[in-house]
């Protein structure tokens, strides 16, 4: 096989790759993982899981975010950065950027969530009230902050999973397993 016929049977296969892994800002349930390439790599803009709690006994708020359920085993975190504005008794708006390489050991991967590292950043002692929750462009949810806080020094107030994609059935080389 010559190097452009080559070039061609990588192109093929990256496109495939392509067409089968889920977008940006998508989060499945179980680790997500090629399964045809040595080492991939994936950016997910303004994507992600989002919780905001109250950090030890104050009544300051902190959010963790994190790219989604990525096996231990063979995802490796290369980027992380993020931003959050708050706009007070209005929104809060998360600006986050991961990039992950996927590497392939040659056996089965993990099926743990710890693959991607997480970011944590602190909203303060926000006023009571609802506040729309924006991540990137869109708007995932709303929050009410209470006027007491919760007797629970690790209450969460909510929580954020980008919901699955509907599957599609996907039966050659380069597909996620299903």
């Amino acid at each position: 096989m010559n190097a452009t016929s080559r070039l061609g049977t990588m192109l093929v296969l990256v496109l495939l790759l392509a067409a089968c892994v889920p977008g940006s800002g998508s989060a499945p349930t179980r680790p997500a993982t090629p399964t045809t390439a040595s080492q991939l790599r994936r950016v997910i803009e303004d994507g992600g899981e989002i919780s905001i709690c109250y950090r030890g006994d104050s009544r300051e708020l902190e959010a963790l975010v994190r790219p989604g359920c990525f096996s231990s085993s063979c995802t490796h975190m290369d980027e992380v950065d993020g931003s959050v504005e708050v706009e007070e008794r209005s929104s809060i708006r998360f600006h986050t950027h991961f990039v992950l390489w996927f590497d392939l050991p040659g056996k089965p991967c993990t099926a743990d969530c710890g693959g991607g590292k997480s970011l944590t950043m602190r909203l303060g002692d926000l006023p009571a009230g609802t506040y729309s929750v924006w991540l990137g462009e869109s708007q995932v949810g709303v929050v009410g902050v209470p006027q007491v806080r919760p007797d629970d020094p690790h209450a969460c107030l909510w929580s954020y999973s980008p919901p699955m994609p509907t599957p599609t059935p996907c039966r050659h080389i380069g597909c996620l397993p299903r």
